[in-house]
């Protein structure tokens, strides 16, 4: 399964997601990458997933199944990732993902559950108040740099 997704501060992100079984049938689901994609076409999107794929050891040979979304680098009949996959692996079946739906009812359900939405309130808080003084700002960027932790520039 591969989803990719603007984060914010607007870079594409992308996940690969693998499930398989053992011998005795056992179903697992490994995650295996998430990164910033600087290509999100079919082309970039299949070959980030064979160099993950190679970084677990894993050969598309065994591939049986594969699981998009409906955007159109995912799943296009005749280029999407599915259909890279297709011509390289013919028994891999397509299946849409309807996870992404899911995703879609967590955000709402995110919202309307006042303890959850509270969280994300006190987050955007503590954003605006550092954000709102460039002092304030400096002192929580030498904070990162002090912990070892990379800055970057988020948007609301």
């Amino acid at each position: 399964m591969i989803d990719e997704s603007t984060d914010m501060t607007h870079h594409q992100q992308v996940s690969l997601v693998i499930r398989y079984t053992d011998d005795q049938f056992s179903v697992y689901e490994r995650f295996v990458g998430f990164e910033r994609a600087s290509d999100t076409s079919d082309e970039g999107l299949f070959n980030l997933m064979m160099k993950w794929l190679k970084k677990v050891d894993l050969d598309i040979k065994y591939v049986v199944g594969q699981c998009f979304d409906r955007a159109s680098s995912m799943r296009g009949p005749y280029n999407g990732v599915a259909s890279r996959i297709s011509q390289t692996v013919p028994i891999a079946l397509y299946v849409h993902y309807n996870g992404h739906i899911l995703i879609l009812c967590l955000v709402d359900v995110s919202e309307a559950v006042v303890h959850v939405r509270n969280s994300f309130g006190i987050v955007k808080s503590l954003y605006n108040l550092i954000e709102e003084s460039s002092k304030r700002h400096t002192v929580f960027e030498d904070l990162q740099k002090e912990a070892g932790i990379v800055s970057i520039t988020l948007k609301q």
